[in-house]
């Protein structure tokens, strides 16, 4: 739906591929690739029959957290407080979820 909207407002012919970095095009790649091969195992072997179990919304939810860890200590990409509240959200929806959850089954 991005690349239709791109597409439409003519997005595409301000495009330079020679302005991307060498590090972007290797993330794209990995995300196109063995990340989307992680995520895909990861979504079988938790709804595999013999375990019958869905995963809970807060495992999912902790992998954006670790990549904002992980992209601030080692790659030394800024954190903002846009970053911390964005987050802060995320996590609050996550309990609200899991409440409401844990409520309906009582």
């Amino acid at each position: 739906m991005l690349l239709a909207a791109a597409a439409a407002t003519g997005e595409f012919g301000q495009f330079d591929p020679a302005h991307v970095s060498a590090a972007s095009w290797l993330a794209l790649a990995y995300l196109i690739g063995p990340g989307f091969d992680h995520r895909v195992s990861a979504y079988v072997v938790a709804s595999a029959p013999p375990c019958r179990r869905r995963p809970s919304p807060p495992m999912p939810t902790s992998n954006p957290i670790i990549a904002v860890i992980l992209g601030t200590a080692l790659l030394g990409e800024a954190l903002t407080a846009s970053m911390l509240v964005g987050g802060a959200l995320i996590v609050f929806a996550v309990v609200l979820v899991v409440r409401s959850q844990a409520a309906a089954r009582r």
